[in-house]
């Protein structure tokens, strides 16, 4: 959410994800106990298709996808942790940083 939100609208979008995330905390227990009497197995079913539209809705409005990537070609050598202390290693600065 981050990368796709303008610098103005960021807070306002971060607060509102922490709304809805709060919201699902009050929400989602009497509503799964409102399903569960209907059927055991109905509340996990519904969350696999909010789950499934949630995937859907993710693929159709994400516009990450569209913009060029931004660190370049990807690589295994620097997708892992000692690639990344290799790459940290050839920095002066971090070489000032070492215990004595």
């Amino acid at each position: 959410m981050a990368d796709v939100t303008p610098p103005e609208k960021r807070a306002q979008s971060f607060g509102l994800v922490g709304a809805v995330f709060g919201l699902g905390f009050i929400l989602g227990p009497p509503s799964v106990g409102v399903l569960g009497d209907a059927g055991l197995r109905l509340p996990y079913f519904v969350a696999a298709g909010l789950n499934g539209v949630n995937l859907l809705y993710g693929f159709l409005s994400c516009q990450s996808r569209w913009l060029p990537p931004i660190g370049g070609v990807f690589s295994f050598a620097r997708a892992n942790a000692f690639g990344a202390l290799r790459a940290l290693g050839r920095h002066r600065v971090v070489l000032g940083l070492r215990g004595r």
